[in-house]
């Protein structure tokens, strides 16, 4: 693994000076490389000194702590999809038959984009939703009711 980590590392200083701003990804790569050595030693001098055992358990918790938050992002990106597709696909029929009576409606949810943007933004505070809803109310109440179920359960 060492020998690995050490091809890799004058790979590294061969690439920044013969090609400088090209392989930034490369050297990224690498990088990431040098910090699973880094993950190796410490586990070897873990198991002889106390100290660096601690070092290890905590990098450990900071990864796994890393994962669950990089799995709720997803989880939450997944939902607001699925609900901003929803409502785009009743609010585009009516956007396109009565475009100048129902601005708000066109303006928050007339793409998949700002559809999705406007979930985001009321889950985020960036918008009160209470726009949304006076917005969804062309709608129906079963998309301001699903919306207020949206707005109450995703950001728990």
């Amino acid at each position: 693994f060492d020998v690995l980590l050490t091809t890799a590392s004058i790979l590294e200083f061969i690439m920044r000076s013969a090609l400088e701003e090209n392989v930034a990804s490369a050297i990224h790569e690498l990088s990431a490389l040098r910090l699973v050595r880094l993950h190796h030693v410490l586990h070897l001098l873990g198991e002889k000194f106390a100290f660096f055992h601690s070092l290890l358990f905590f990098m450990d918790l900071c990864r796994k702590s890393f994962v669950i938050v990089l799995c709720m992002l997803i989880l939450l990106s997944i939902c607001t999809f699925m609900v901003a597709l929803w409502i785009l696909a009743t609010a585009a029929a009516k956007c396109n038959v009565e475009r100048d009576n129902i601005q708000p409606l066109c303006s928050y949810f007339g793409s998949l984009s700002s559809s999705m943007l406007t979930l985001y933004k009321s889950i985020g505070g960036g918008m009160l939703w209470g726009e949304v809803i006076d917005a969804l109310e062309e709608l129906g109440i079963i998309y301001q009711i699903s919306f207020l179920l949206f707005e109450a359960i995703v950001p728990l």
